[in-house]
């Protein structure tokens, strides 16, 4: 069976664990839309293509299996979990609480250092956004950048549980985040949110900046949902075909 290539480059693996490292490249791939939904992951191959084991790897798909990444399927094995609408609608209502919040503590907590990191992200958007890469390597990412920015702002609120909270929202739904970044309509508006979200931060207005999280996060609801009904209706492979 020939080996799937799952990672643009080979990475280097450090001295922490090796499962634990593998498990954050697959949660990774998963999320940037490179594996997709229902693609099945082989523990050789990927051992191979990473050069170890196969036990690090089969107690780093255990780990995404129990985060609901992957699941088991018999007469297939792990395959990456298909998310459904309903799923997806529910993660952005509890979005839209959690980092509501979290920005409004953002704008009472964060520090001169945390604003100008907002500031840099929302700069790499608009590169992004503007470079001639092609348009699976500029979702790719747009959606790094766009985790990052989401993230930030909840770990700049002080408060630990929240990120934790958070981290596993941002891990679906996948492909289906990446066609959504191919729409320029889209990018445009999410780089708007950034920088006013950036901005009442930066000038203290709690209640501005969870207003502005709220509907950034209302608005992506309804686009995602949009596109994933779009996509499961003509399949993903045509969808693919329409956005290059």
């Amino acid at each position: 069976m020939p080996m799937v290539q799952l990672f643009p480059s080979t990475p280097v693996l450090s001295s922490q664990s090796v499962s634990q490292q593998i498990s954050e490249f697959l949660r990774s791939a998963v999320v940037q839309g490179t594996i997709k939904p229902n693609q099945r992951l082989f523990e050789e191959s990927i051992a191979k293509e990473l050069g170890v084991s196969r036990t690090p790897v089969r107690e780093a798909l255990r780990r995404l299996e129990a985060e609901g990444l992957v699941e088991y399927v018999p007469q297939r094995g792990t395959v990456v979990r298909q998310v459904s609408v309903e799923e997806v609608s529910q993660i952005y209502d509890v979005r839209v609480l959690i980092e509501g919040y979290a920005a409004k503590q953002a704008a009472i907590n964060a520090r001169p250092q945390d604003v100008l990191t907002l500031e840099k992200l929302c700069t790499s958007f608009v590169a992004v956004m503007h470079s001639e890469e092609s348009q699976p390597e500029q979702a790719r990412r747009l959606v790094q950048l766009n985790n990052q920015f989401h993230s930030s702002i909840v770990d700049f609120s002080g408060n630990i549980i929240l990120a934790r909270t958070l981290r596993i929202a941002l891990q679906v739904p996948g492909i289906y985040r990446t066609y959504y970044w191919h729409d320029d309509n889209n990018k445009e508006s999410a780089r708007q949110f950034h920088v006013k979200i950036t901005d009442a931060i930066k000038e203290r207005d709690a209640p501005k900046a969870e207003q502005l999280m709220q509907q950034h996060l209302i608005n992506a609801k309804a686009l995602i949902v949009e596109t994933m009904e779009r996509v499961n209706t003509i399949g993903p492979s045509q969808a693919e075909q329409q956005v290059r």
